[in-house]
């Protein structure tokens, strides 16, 4: 061959060998595997104004979306389209999309954040994401938009003025019961455990008083809060020097597996009922010492709910009190409706400190759920007045039938189950399906931000 032909043949492979990757680069084939699109995907995210960004939406297992630049949306597009022709296997979508409307920050398209405590309308055309800290705080809920804030996490567990949380408790089997029989989902559970054991967090546990198990009922309605009582009688001195240390880490562990889940850990609960004997100087040092290992933990989904039994005590009950940077609800329980008195001081106190008012504990103690109207007017409607009158923003209600409970048999306690009786029943779903028991508006994280 002569040596020109063999010049040019040798500069034609060449130009086609620098065109080839050009080629495969602009319009590449569909055998391009999954992470290679992804790294495309990044590649194409760069801006310089906030209108050189889109959020594009493709089908599993690119379903979280991709933010790109828009000169780059159609390549990019090709690309998923023609990787997704080939496929024929099932895809686990993980169902968590960005949400936010695109924006550049720093030459790179991202979420745009919403401004904390500023009021927002979202439509499905203009949204923006909490910034981290903060969680959405729902003030209404409507088909075609959505009214919100962004409100700092540790304040966000409560509803705003003239609404009320309903949990429903207090063992496992009453709960299923109640939403067999009565068909009406509650905000969130109560449970128990103890810092000396934690039983009834990861399986069931029964001491006499009703099997717990919150893992069951979080499988069983992920969507459920849960409000947990933290049994600490016998072991405040324990805690402070540091005893229980593995099962406060094990408590961290366990909330942070159920991070989507918003947990009320009332720690001590009912800190002042005589039988408990909590030392109130070495009660404060106890729930301190949990709540400083949570935080240091890096725990975000629980607020902290100091519970007063409401019986009589000499002094103030602030003795007890743990200090405003440690509780977040100040709880009560509303057992006697006809002592409202202390009820009302405990009330005082949290209006004082700036705390949400709830009640951890209620069951008409000592009434019969079969009298029917009567036991309504002694007990039900006193305590739904009580919670108007004090705008208390969390019932966490006792359904049991007590005497058929161990630990509570023959002591008075009686029937509390509003399904065995259809006059409480149809008055209670009338009260629980009324404007403050709604449930759209508390908040519900729409996804995490980084």
């Amino acid at each position: 061959m002569p040596k020109i032909k063999k010049v040019i043949i040798f500069n034609l492979l060449t130009v086609v060998g620098l065109i080839f990757p050009l080629v495969v680069l602009s319009d590449p084939s569909p055998d391009v595997p999954e992470k290679e699109i992804t790294k495309n995907m990044t590649k194409a995210n760069y801006c310089a104004v906030d209108d050189d960004c889109l959020l594009v939406h493709y089908a599993c297992p690119f379903d979280r979306g991709a933010y790109l630049n828009k000169d780059e949306a159609d390549r990019i597009s090709k690309m998923v389209s023609d990787y997704l022709k080939k496929q024929t296997g099932m895809c686990v979508s993980d169902c968590a999309g960005h949400g936010g409307s695109p924006a550049c920050r720093d030459g790179k398209c991202v979420p745009r954040i919403c401004e904390p405590n500023k009021e927002y309308t979202s439509g499905h055309t203009e949204r923006c994401l909490c910034p981290k800290g903060t969680v959405y705080s729902f003030l209404s809920v409507g088909v075609g938009a959505t009214t919100f804030k962004c409100v700092e996490k540790r304040k966000a567990f409560a509803p705003r003025d003239g609404k009320t949380l309903l949990f429903l408790g207090q063992d496992w089997e009453t709960i299923i019961d109640y939403m067999h029989d009565v068909i009406r989902m509650p905000f969130g559970f109560t449970t128990y455990t103890s810092i000396q054991n934690l039983e009834g967090l990861t399986s069931a546990a029964d001491a006499s008083g009703g099997i717990q198990n919150a893992r069951s009922l979080l499988v069983r309605y992920p969507e459920a809060a849960l409000q947990v009582g933290l049994y600490m009688v016998g072991a405040l001195d324990g805690v402070i020097r540091g005893v229980y240390d593995k099962n406060i880490e094990k408590l961290a562990s366990w909330l942070k597996k159920n991070e989507d889940t918003p947990v009320y850990l009332r720690i001590g609960y009912e800190f002042d009922l005589p039988q408990n004997k909590y030392e109130p100087q070495k009660y404060i040092l106890a729930y301190r010492y949990i709540v400083d290992k949570l935080r240091a933990a890096g725990i975000e989904n629980a607020s902290y709910v100091w519970h007063s039994y409401v019986g009589f005590v000499e002094g103030s009950r602030e003795r007890w009190y743990p200090g405003d940077d440690y509780v977040d609800w100040v709880a009560i329980s509303f057992f006697d409706a006809f002592n409202t008195w202390e009820m009302k001081r405990i009330a005082e106190i949290a209006k004082k400190h700036d705390k949400p008012f709830m009640i951890a504990e209620a069951t008409p103690r000592g009434l019969d759920i079969h009298q029917g109207e009567k036991t309504w007017k002694m007990w039900y409607q006193k305590l739904f007045s009580f919670i108007d009158e004090y705008d208390v923003k969390a019932l966490c209600y006792i359904n049991c039938d007590w005497e058929k409970i161990p630990m509570f048999k023959g002591q008075g306690w009686e029937n509390a189950r509003v399904q065995d009786n259809a006059f409480i029943k149809e008055n209670w779903l009338k009260k629980i399906r009324g404007e403050r028991f709604q449930r759209d508006f508390f908040f519900r994280p729409l996804q995490k931000t980084q």
